[in-house]
């Protein structure tokens, strides 16, 4: 999971707080709201926490996005919960499979 940190300073410029909780409802207003975002695609898991790989990213997410403000770094972290019952079509348009993280720059999907 170091590879996040990196992906982040490479992006690194203005400062950013914490992880930006997304919904599948304002997603497209949100990702368009930032210059740049990185978001992590997860599986939350069932009541048993089935799905060790979103939880372990989750976990590395929320730290990485806490050593943003120390780096001022221009981009937002943000995760949104592939439990959310509207995500089949967000993901299809985007070729996404659980877990997984984009860039969006300006509301684009960007390759890295």
């Amino acid at each position: 999971m170091h590879s996040v940190a990196a992906l982040i300073v490479i992006l690194a410029s203005s400062a950013a707080k914490s992880v930006v909780q997304l919904q599948v409802t304002n997603f497209e207003m949100d990702i368009s709201s930032y210059r740049f975002l990185a978001v992590n695609f997860h599986d939350a898991g069932d009541e048993n926490g089935s799905n060790k790989a979103s939880e372990r990213l989750s976990s590395e997410w929320h730290a990485a996005a806490g050593l943003l403000p120390d780096m001022g770094a221009d981009i937002e972290m943000a995760q949104i919960n592939s439990s959310d019952p509207n995500i089949d079509e967000l993901m299809s348009s985007f070729g996404i499979t659980i877990p997984t993280i984009k860039i969006f720059r300006k509301g684009a999907i960007s390759s890295w």
